[in-house]
C-alpha cells in the first residue's frame, strides 16, 4: 500500500512507513451487512433520512447547508463517494460524541449552570411566557389560579382528599 501511495506521489510521513500494517480484507457481501454496521454508528448523528431525497441508479442525492453561504443545497454522489463521506463520521473505538457526554449532554442542565456560575457567564433572561387567560363562565371577568391538584398515577381523588 506504501508502494502504491508513493507511485501516487502521495507524501507520507516517515514514522507511517515504519509502522507494522496488518490489513484484513474480507469481502461483505452485498453490502447489507456494511450498511447494517455502519448505521449502528450513524444513528441519528451524520445525515437524517429525511435529507436524502435520492437513491437510484447506484447515486445518492441529499440536501446539506453549505457553511459559507448558510444556504441549503443539493447534492448528488455516487454511491461509494457518499459512503465515504459517512465514514468519515464513524468515532474510533471507546470515543463518544461530544455532544452526548459531560456538560454538554441534554440531562446535564445542572452541571452546565454550575459551570455557568462558576465562569460568570452572562446569559439573557428569557421572557415569562405569557399564559392566556381563563375567564369566568359567568361573569366574563378573568380568573386567577389559586390551588393546583395533582393527581398521582394510579391515586384516586379519595385517597388525596384531606
Amino acid at each position: 500500500m506504501i508502494a502504491a501511495l508513493a507511485e501516487q506521489k502521495i507524501a507520507i510521513s516517515n514514522s507511517v512507513k515504519m509502522l507494522d500494517w496488518v490489513v484484513n480484507c474480507k469481502q461483505a457481501g452485498y453490502g447489507e451487512k456494511v450498511l447494517e454496521y455502519l448505521s449502528r454508528y450513524l444513528y441519528r448523528g451524520t445525515i437524517s433520512e429525511k435529507r436524502i431525497f435520492e437513491v437510484e441508479g447506484g447515486k445518492v442525492g441529499f440536501t446539506y447547508i453549505e457553511s459559507k453561504t448558510k444556504q441549503r443545497k443539493n447534492r448528488i454522489l455516487p454511491g461509494e463517494d457518499f459512503l465515504w463521506l459517512l465514514v468519515q463520521h464513524v468515532l474510533p473505538k471507546g470515543f463518544r460524541r461530544a455532544r452526548d457526554f459531560g456538560f454538554l449532554h441534554g440531562n446535564a442542565y445542572k452541571t452546565l449552570s454550575l459551570l455557568q456560575l462558576l465562569l460568570n457567564v452572562k446569559t439573557e433572561l428569557r421572557p415569562e411566557p405569557i399564559r392566556p387567560a381563563f375567564h369566568c363562565s359567568d361573569c366574563g371577568t378573568d380568573m386567577q389560579i389559586i390551588a393546583r391538584r395533582v393527581f398521582r398515577k394510579g391515586a384516586s381523588e379519595k385517597q388525596l382528599s384531606p
